[in-house]
């Protein structure tokens, strides 16, 4: 009877890390996209402000 939820909780432990990983992936992600953009944006406004 022990053995399976030993193995029901280590599948688990095992999903909440993946999703995890899956979340941290995504989050570091759209940072990374919303820097190039606001980048890009500042770029742009900086390249009008000279002309």
């Amino acid at each position: 009877m022990n053995a399976p939820n030993i193995m029901g909780m280590g599948e688990g432990i095992g999903m909440t890390i993946l999703w995890g990983n899956i979340i941290i992936t995504l989050v570091a992600g759209l940072l990374g996209i919303a820097v190039v953009v606001l980048g890009i944006i500042g770029l742009i406004s900086f390249a009008r402000k000279n002309k």
